[in-house]
């Protein structure tokens, strides 16, 4: 887990809203991986937030600083299967960052998927950008601790993630074993009344002429061998069809 916060835009620097705007259009429309144009949803505490919202609080805000911090998770130890809820941990390290300077401030954020570095899969790696309205500073001591919170939500989240799949995962094979007994038990070979196993006659093969076995008592269909005989596979009794003939 790795917390980044890159430079910050003054509340006194004169080119404030320049920079803002600039900053905030580029998290939101910055080109992925193979250049193609994004269009990205920025959230806040409350939901879903548009672009010209964020527009707006640049304005109104002008007695703060904007902080950029950016949230980066192992690919391997957390977000394994960029499967993690990024948003509720963003939310999280707010409410953490709240805690520590102990008043209200406005935030908003985006998560990119598109672009950056690669994972061990060859795939870029999931982070969040943020934008931070503080009338103050952000200490080192501040980011350690939203480290750590952002660091056990995830993991937190891993563990209930891992746990379910291994469920699914236990479910499908189950599904899978119970699908494959289901077939092998079908195809069983017919036995006879004592049951052993009807003998194979070697050498012939089965024709699709058949007739009623009159010595078995469950009347199964004969079948008829290359030789000419009928074959009972339920009392394995053979016979030509003036007089039967035993095995």
């Amino acid at each position: 887990m790795a917390i980044d916060k890159g430079r910050y835009i003054s509340k006194f620097d004169p080119a404030r809203v320049g920079k803002a705007r600039k900053h905030l259009a580029y998290i939101v429309t910055r080109k992925g991986r193979h250049g193609e144009k994004m269009e990205r949803q920025l959230f806040n505490n409350t939901g879903e937030v548009a672009q010209e919202y964020v527009e707006r609080l640049i304005e109104s805000s002008r007695g703060m600083n904007i902080f950029k911090i950016i949230l980066n998770f192992d690919p391997r130890r957390e977000d394994t299967f960029k499967d993690l809820d990024l948003r509720s941990i963003t939310h999280h390290v707010m409410l953490k960052l709240k805690e520590l300077l102990q008043k209200d401030f406005e935030w908003v954020a985006v998560m990119h998927n598109d672009h950056g570095r690669l994972r061990f899969d060859g795939t870029p790696k999931r982070h969040i950008h943020s934008l931070v309205f503080v009338n103050g500073r952000l200490e080192k001591e501040h980011l350690a601790s939203l480290r750590e919170v952002a660091h056990e939500q995830a993991m937190k989240q891993r563990l209930q993630l891992d746990l379910m799949r291994e469920r699914q995962q236990e479910q499908h094979f189950s599904i899978q074993r119970g699908a494959h007994i289901t077939r092998s038990t079908e195809y069983q070979p017919m036995t006879g009344h004592a049951g052993g196993r009807a003998r194979h006659v070697r050498g012939t093969r089965f024709l699709k002429e058949r007739i009623g076995c009159q010595n078995c008592s469950y009347r199964n269909s004969m079948v008829k061998l290359k030789s000419g005989k009928f074959w009972c596979p339920t009392c394995g009794k053979v016979r030509a069809r003036e007089r039967e003939l035993s095995l």
